[in-house]
């Protein structure tokens, strides 16, 4: 958390960036094509919410993601197959949201960046009773600015409340919900070739084609082939509910469900994805539509529990989990 606040890392390819052993590939700004991930020459295809295996599409679109609504983002390179059952040879990215402290607290950030950017968090959370059995968090985040392209503009916002309820040092019961919306207008789904081959001619004796490749080497990175009246709008509905119980100390049993509701709409118009000459006066365009809907449901059930054997500590974890 610390290091995702001091510098700036808002979304998940930021965090990535940032962490050694992992390339990030994405074809336009956060939130409009949805990023790759590898790891150790695979691709990252497991990923967690507060330790609970979820399909990537739980997620909705993962460049999407807030960082300000979890209270950490963890990155295991390789195999986790003995801490969750499954393993993926790549890596595993779990995001652990924020929960309630009992003890209140709470932060208000106003931001103002390149671009104009501009952006306010807010974050408060306690026990809402003098017994604090009773604690609840409630994170809020709105932001609009800019991009490096040109012409792109983009707004979000995003809520996030938990609550939690602990009638002992044993049981613990917590409910939350999380939503998520954001649009850019102007931005291309893909940047330009670099590399194109164009026709400039034919041979007078075999009419064949003469083909060239261009380098286009000259294209600014501020270059924006997308069209004005291109948007891609996205909203996330996460619902959550878990249970945990502890036999003593060292045993617990614990229960989670996640819902989620993802729905996306875009319409785009590019130019020179594929092929990008101007000074042949040549560009491939392509454009496109969607309306796209995703619902999803994901259940874990799983006891651990540590214990003395041959003079070492032992752990066991024994679940089960489907979507």
């Amino acid at each position: 958390q610390q290091q995702m606040q001091d510098q700036n890392l808002r979304n998940l390819n930021d965090i990535l960036e940032e962490t050694p052993g992992i390339t990030v590939l994405h074809d336009s700004v956060p939130g409009v094509s949805d990023s790759e991930y590898y790891s150790r020459g695979f691709p990252v295809n497991n990923y967690q919410l507060d330790g609970v295996i979820v399909n990537r599409s739980m997620l909705g679109n993962r460049t999407m993601q807030d960082s300000f609504l979890y209270d950490r983002i963890e990155v295991v390179r390789g195999s986790s197959g003995l801490t969750t059952g499954a393993g993926d040879p790549a890596a595993s990215i779990n995001f652990v949201r924020k929960r309630p402290s009992a003890e209140k607290a709470g932060a208000l950030n106003l931001k103002y960046g390149s671009w104009g950017d501009k952006r306010i968090e807010f974050d408060y959370g306690g026990a809402l009773n003098q017994s604090k059995t009773l604690k609840v968090r409630f994170v809020a985040t709105m932001g609009h600015g800019g991009s490096f392209l040109d012409r792109v503009k983009q707004r979000s916002h995003a809520v996030y409340g938990v609550l939690e309820w602990s009638p002992d040092d044993k049981n613990f019961l917590t409910i939350g919900h999380r939503h998520q919306y954001q649009i850019v207008r102007g931005a291309p789904i893909k940047g330009v070739s670099r590399y194109s081959r164009v026709l400039i001619g034919r041979d007078p004796n075999t009419g064949e084609e003469i083909q060239k490749w261009i380098d286009e080497r000259d294209t600014p990175p501020s270059f924006n082939n997308g069209a004005n009246w291109a948007f891609d709008k996205q909203q996330t509905e996460n619902s959550f509910i878990e249970y945990k119980h502890f036999f003593t100390p060292n045993f617990s049993l614990q229960a989670a469900y996640n819902r989620t509701r993802y729905q996306m709409k875009f319409l785009y118009g590019d130019i020179g994805t594929l092929g990008y000459a101007p000074a042949y006066n040549a560009a491939t365009y392509e454009w496109g539509r969607g309306n796209y809907r995703f619902d999803g449901e994901a259940l874990d059930i799983f006891a651990d529990g540590k214990f003395k054997l041959f003079n070492q500590e032992q752990q066991v974890i024994v679940g089960i989990s489907g979507e």
